[in-house]
């Protein structure tokens, strides 16, 4: 049992040294959302970025889009690439 409370007390002790490694950098790229919400599209950790949730907005207008839910899934994925590639992302880099 004390290698096991060993080994955890040290995971955490290195995870929390990484992760204070770097500072969060909260983003808003103002192509999706203009800037009336109280939230980030995006918050980047050193090389990583975590996306918010996303829904089927059409940036043009901020109101879902039309069509139903196969319309609002389109345009929340191309929501997600806008996000992405607005900080220097991709569609190919998600995980």
């Amino acid at each position: 049992m004390r290698k096991i409370t060993a080994l955890l007390v040290s995971a955490l002790a290195a995870f929390s040294v990484s992760a204070n490694a770097a500072e969060p950098e909260f983003l808003n790229s103002g192509k999706v959302l203009d800037g009336q919400f109280p939230f980030s599209e995006a918050v980047k950790v050193g090389d990583t970025l975590y996306l918010s949730g996303q829904v089927g907005l059409v940036p043009a207008t901020q109101k879902l889009a039309e069509g139903g839910i196969k319309a609002e899934s389109h345009q929340t994925m191309q929501n997600i690439k806008t996000v992405l590639e607005a900080n220097g992302y991709g569609m190919d880099n998600l995980v």
